[in-house]
């Protein structure tokens, strides 16, 4: 079975399906991003429902301690006069709190609990995506969002767990962070060098983990 990736258009071919009916996996020959089979996505209501069930709570002490390193990189390029995007905030926006509580200022975006469309007339020194870029249903075109939201020069940081760009079935079906539903894309470091080239981006790197991308 082959499908066209959804990152770079190019063949992707079959690479996991843990049971009959439940959702398959495609891996791309040429980004190596892997990616869930659309037929298998949820409904927005379920969607929305399993996001109602995260226990998001910006005073908890270990989600602050996990979104830490995401803060650390955005104040190592930043001041606090400039302007962020949370983008896909969730229901318990932490990211947007610690930086708002050292002074700086972030709009927040989220399609279920900040649906503010007003952001297309936005422009930001920076965009934060923690634990979001996996639910892209359409992530070229969330990226390409993103890059027309930043200033010249802006700056995405990205959280999420990636995968290694060699990546074979066995190792899929160990990997944990694909069994939540709401997960429907993995991104290797090669798909992470692709969307730059993709979107005309200046830079592309790894920062203690957290994914880094320049307009």
């Amino acid at each position: 079975m082959v499908k066209n990736c959804i990152i770079c258009d190019l063949p992707a071919n079959y690479l996991y399906q843990r049971k009959q009916n439940s959702p398959i996996y495609y891996r791309c020959d040429d980004c190596c991003c892997v990616f869930e089979d659309e037929r298998y996505f949820l409904s927005a209501d379920k969607e929305k429902k399993r996001y109602d069930m995260h226990n998001n709570d910006v005073k908890d002490l270990r989600y602050q301690r996990f979104v830490s390193p995401v803060v650390h990189q955005i104040r190592q390029h930043f001041d606090n006069d400039a302007v962020g995007l949370d983008f896909g905030a969730g229901s318990g926006p932490v990211i947007s709190k610690l930086l708002k509580d050292l002074g700086y200022y972030l709009d927040l975006y989220d399609p279920y609990y900040f649906p503010d469309k007003g952001l297309e007339r936005q422009y930001y020194d920076y965009v934060v995506c923690c634990e979001t870029m996996e639910h892209f249903y359409q992530p070229m075109k969330e990226f390409g969002w993103i890059k027309e939201l930043l200033k010249d020069g802006g700056i995405f940081f990205g959280k999420t767990k990636m995968i290694p760009d060699n990546i074979d079935a066995a190792y899929f079906d160990a990997f944990g962070y694909k069994n939540d539903p709401t997960h429907v894309v993995f991104y290797t470091e090669k798909t992470m060098h692709r969307i730059r080239e993709i979107l005309d981006l200046s830079e592309f790197y790894l920062s203690d983990g957290i994914i880094i991308l320049k307009k």
